[in-house]
């Protein structure tokens, strides 16, 4: 700051000519008292409320119109800070506890960069809200009403003026009514009591807001939809040996793959429903599909981005049915370097809608129609891994868990799906295909959608080789991504495998859209886009859009201000539905549990803490604690550095097996207590 005498008028706008002049970056405030005195705070505060003034640390100022603002979303943890996901695709933005402002988790925010090395900013504003409704316990504070709701990553309770009569200790479901930046607390409505049991999925889709109907004008859409007239105007492939590959329950088919193998040449063959055939854009299908943003798939149901009665019949690759497609014709040589590529628009018809299940006893017996097609493309997909490995791709795999219903619609045991080599089969030719159209878009020089990932902090990266180094992993001098493959492959098969896998994911950011070419980390991929599912992603629909100007050459049917939002809308969609996936089978699960609470279950210790253990349970892969009290009695010491608990006669560190019983679930707050009965003995 230049030094100044007292030459500003002592009115606002003399403060902010002083500020325009003087002020690069921040002052302190002692420092304008000693320009305007004491008697300036007043003027400061009416500043700073009207937004003009911005307080960067607890005692310093800095004019908003100087400062650098980036838009973008708010991403909160539950230690209470968060990062800002800017939407010009910067790198992310770390928000201190103390500077997330009014913004709650998924917020669209502006916020100001206060120290551009470490890139960590303030915000300063909440543009939108992501959703407005929660579901929470009713209680007591010094004769107050309040809500403490149960998304764990929101650590302040909501402030209810009406609780409408209803008892202190119930789950209600609440609506965000305000929360000004002068209010320490967010005010909400009580919308109304609620039974988790009873509801299932249903408290979900209400908490987080997800859209289950279509208004009126999606649904008279419908028939004309239906009773679209194929065109011919398309290369035919109809003689072509194309199938599906899909999960026993699967309700859209909207891939289909092929192949010939000649000459040490593949020639495969990505065939994907064109879905923007038959959904015109701007009409009040694709604005509601746009609003969605994709398909939630929920244990108990499935909330289509389009109506049902055009997803199955209409859109689908139905087996034996003529549809139109967008076909990636692809040519590889024996070590799977892509040589050549066309796409096209097609009609293609599906010879046979297999199950994972099903592909896979094609391929290990080598009987059937199929049999030279799956095992030529399960050859070409171990050499595309392999390639993708070489290259740097980080080869993680993460179990899922199915919910499973009797006939009485209750919960039935939850089982872990089986991950078969025909699964990988089906992602490395999808993961091709999305490579060449994003770098087919580029090289066109039009504005696309790409699937951005960036690479984590490098602080992540080495607390998860401090991590993976007390397990007994090799600690790395290296940092790079073939460094963290060899983790994960050294701790393939044994005792730490999913540790591991789950300590890397938490290191990695989180995947997005962006209406700018970008690189993806975890694939290792230098142009990566989605392209593959457009009956389930807006983006994908999009992307089939922009592939047909281009092949008619014609001017983009987009403009970069329509990728920005849609990319920004798709995102949220996408968490949202991640959240609401995630949520519903963990409440399930937790239903299972609480009526199963006789029974031991057996869990791995995947944290420790000064207060006691984390424990996932094998089978189920939820997570849950063991208070310290609960362990046997021993003078037990907190060891950081090696995760674990020791005392005198016991020791607890990751990995370690235990038999668990069940103390208490609490399905509101998703909260899972154990209790200690002993520890198994196992080899790694």
């Amino acid at each position: 700051m230049k030094k100044s005498k007292q030459k500003y008028p002592f009115t606002e706008e003399g403060i902010l000519q002083f500020f325009r002049e003087n002020v690069r970056g921040s002052i302190r405030k002692r420092d304008i008292y000693k320009i305007f005195s004491q008697r300036v705070e007043g003027i400061l505060q009416k500043l700073i409320s009207t937004g003009k003034l911005i307080p960067v640390k607890s005692k310093s100022l800095a004019l908003i119109e100087n400062s650098e603002v980036v838009i973008g979303r708010f991403d909160a943890k539950r230690g209470g800070y968060g990062f800002i996901i800017p939407e010009n695709g910067q790198p992310d933005i770390f928000i201190p506890p103390t500077s997330t402002y009014t913004a709650l988790n998924g917020d669209r925010v502006s916020a100001i960069i206060i120290n551009r090395k470490r890139k960590e900013g303030k915000i300063i504003k909440v543009l939108k809200r992501e959703r407005d409704t929660y579901t929470g316990i009713l209680r007591k504070e010094s004769g107050i009403s309040v809500v403490d709701v149960s998304e764990e990553k929101i650590r302040v309770p909501f402030i209810i003026k009406n609780d409408k009569g209803i008892k202190v200790g119930s789950p209600v479901l609440i609506r965000l009514k305000k929360w000004a930046p002068q209010d320490y607390y967010p005010e909400a409505d009580i919308i109304g009591k609620i039974d988790i049991t009873r509801m299932g999925s249903q408290y979900i889709i209400k908490e987080l807001g997800i859209r289950e109907d279509y208004p009126p004008s999606v649904k008279e859409e419908i028939p004309k939809i239906i009773n679209k007239v194929l065109s011919n105007n398309r290369v035919s492939l109809k003689d072509e040996r194309a199938f599906t590959i899909d999960p026993d329950d699967a309700k859209d088919f909207d891939d289909a793959v092929s192949i010939k193998y000649r000459s040490d040449e593949y020639e495969l063959s990505v065939h994907i429903s064109d879905v923007s055939y038959w959904i015109d854009k701007g009409s009040e299908t694709d604005k509601e599909a746009q609003k969605r943003g994709c398909t939630v798939y929920l244990p108990d149901r499935v909330i289509n981005m389009f109506p049902s009665e055009i997803v199955g019949n209409v859109m689908s690759l139905i087996q034996g049915i003529e549809k139109p497609a967008m076909t990636v014709k692809m040519w590889l040589n024996k070590e799977g370097l892509l040589k050549r590529y066309e796409i096209f628009e097609s009609i293609i018809v599906n010879k046979n809608r297999m199950t994972y299940k099903e592909a896979q006893k094609i391929i290990e017996n080598g009987e059937g129609e199929f049999a030279e097609d799956l095992r030529a493309m399960d050859k070409l997909s171990r050499i595309l891994h392999n390639k993708r490995k070489k290259r740097g791709a980080l080869d993680f795999d993460l179990p899922e868990i199915k919910i499973k219903f009797s006939e009485d619609g209750k919960v039935d045991i939850p089982e872990i799906q089986e991950r078969l080599p025909a699964h990988h089969l089906i992602e490395e030719f999808m993961v091709l295909a999305n490579e060449v159209v994003a770098a087919y878009i580029f090289s066109n020089g039009y504005h696309g959608i790409y699937r951005a990932h960036e690479s984590p902090d490098i602080t992540r990266i080495e607390n998860f080789f401090q991590f993976s180094s007390s397990l007994g992993f090799n600690n790395h001098n290296g940092k790079s991504m073939k460094d963290i493959q060899e983790v994960l492959d050294e701790a393939k098969g044994t005792i730490y495998e999913r540790i591991v896998n789950y300590a890397l994911l938490r290191s990695m950011k989180r995947a997005r859209y962006v209406a700018f070419q970008s690189k993806h980390y975890g694939l290792a991929a230098e142009f990566y886009t989605h392209f593959t599912s457009p009956i389930r992603r807006y983006p994908d629909l999009v992307i089939q859009r922009i592939l047909h100007s281009i092949l008619h050459k014609r001017k983009p049917v987009y403009s970069q201000e329509e990728l920005l939002k849609i990319s920004d809308l798709s995102t949220e969609g996408e968490w949202r539905s991640d959240e609401a996936e995630r949520s519903s089978v963990e409440l399930y699960i937790l239903l299972y549990l609480k009526k199963h609470k006789d029974r031991e279950y057996e869990g791995i210790i995947t944290d420790a803490f000064p207060a006691g253990l984390q424990i996932e349970l094998i089978d189920f892969i939820v997570s849950g604690t063991i208070k310290i009290q609960e362990l046997p009695p021993d003078d037990y010491r907190y060891r950081e550095k090696l995760f674990s608990l020791k005392g005198k006669y016991h020791r607890f560190k990751l990995g370690d097996r235990i038999m668990v019983g069940i103390k208490s679930v609490d399905i509101i707050t998703r909260q899972l207590e154990f209790e200690y009965i002993g520890s198994i003995r196992i080899r790694k």
